[in-house]
């Protein structure tokens, strides 16, 4: 595990968003284990398994219900099946409770 802190604006984000291939690299390479980010044929779905990030600040989509905000990143950036992802959101909210 790896925590990056800074001030404000020195460019936390930035480095988490490029390691984790959502902004482009102009030049050098970005080697993460096995992966290199800066690879265009790298398998995202495989680094962003290995890559989280926990934002400061975060949004709920309003248009969306809980269990829709909770299963959009497995099943849009991980592409996990709905059903399976639904099944896991649900099991975690009901413990919310």
């Amino acid at each position: 595990v790896a925590a990056i802190i800074g001030p404000s604006g020195s460019g936390k984000s930035t480095i988490l968003r490029t390691i984790n291939g959502l902004t482009p690299v102009d030049h050098g390479v970005i080697q993460l284990g096995d992966i290199t980010v800066t690879d265009p044929k790298v398998d995202k779905v495989a680094l962003r398994h290995r890559v989280g990030m926990v934002f400061q600040q975060y949004n709920l989509f309003p248009h969306k219900t809980v269990l829709e905000n909770v299963a959009m990143a497995p099943i849009q950036v991980l592409k996990e099946p709905r059903k399976d992802v639904e099944e896991r959101a649900r099991n975690l909210l009901a413990g919310m409770r």
